[in-house]
C-alpha cells in the first residue's frame, strides 16, 4: 500500500497511532542497525581494529538516523496515545529507555572524566540491551489493544443494526 493510495490515508486516519510506512522503516532499520552494532560493541574486544571501527562508525551514523525518527514519532504517535490513553506504561519505559540511552551516549562521548566514561558505556550497553525485550513488549500490547478496540466497534455496529 503506498502513502499515494486513498485506503493508506484512510487506513491512518481510522488508526492515528499507526506510523506511517517511511517512518517505520527508518525507525526499524536504524533501530537494528544500532541494536546489533551496539552488542558488537559492547561484547567483543574491538578497539584497534578495522572491523570494530567500522561497526563503531555505522552507529554512529545510524543515531541521528534513529534521534529524527524518534523525534518524529513523539510529536504524533506517543502524543496521540497519551491522549487517548492507550499503552502508557509499555510507552513510557520505551521512551524513557531511549532518553537514558541518550543521556548516557553524551556521557560517553562528550564527557573527559575516564570513571564516567567507563559507567556510562556500561549502562548504554545495558539499556540497549533491555530496550529489545520493552520495544517487542510495547509493539505486542498496541496490537492486541487494537485488536480489542476492533472487537469492542464491531459489537457496537453489530447491536445497533440489529432489527426492531
Amino acid at each position: 500500500m503506498t502513502p499515494h493510495s486513498p485506503l493508506y490515508h484512510q487506513r491512518n486516519k481510522k488508526n492515528p497511532f499507526r506510523l506511517g510506512w517511511l517512518q517505520a522503516a527508518t525507525l526499524y532499520s536504524s533501530l537494528s542497525i544500532l541494536f546489533f552494532s551496539g552488542v558488537y560493541l559492547g561484547e567483543a574486544t574491538w578497539e584497534g581494529t578495522k572491523t570494530g571501527y567500522f561497526v563503531l562508525q555505522l552507529h554512529g551514523i545510524a543515531t541521528p538516523l534513529f534521534l529524527i525518527s524518534f523525534g518524529a514519532l513523539l510529536s504524533r504517535h506517543v502524543r496521540n496515545a497519551w491522549n487517548a490513553n492507550r499503552n502508557r506504561i509499555s510507552g513510557a519505559s520505551v521512551t524513557g529507555l531511549i532518553f537514558f540511552l541518550i543521556i548516557t551516549g553524551i556521557l560517553l562521548y562528550y564527557i573527559g572524566s575516564e570513571t564516567i566514561r567507563e559507567q556510562s558505556k556500561e549502562w548504554h550497553y545495558k539499556i540497549g540491551l533491555f530496550l529489545l525485550p520493552v520495544l517487542i513488549w510495547h509493539i505486542i500490547l498496541g496490537i492486541l489493544s487494537r485488536h480489542k478496540k476492533d472487537k469492542i466497534h464491531l459489537k457496537k455496529h453489530a447491536i445497533r443494526q440489529l432489527p426492531n
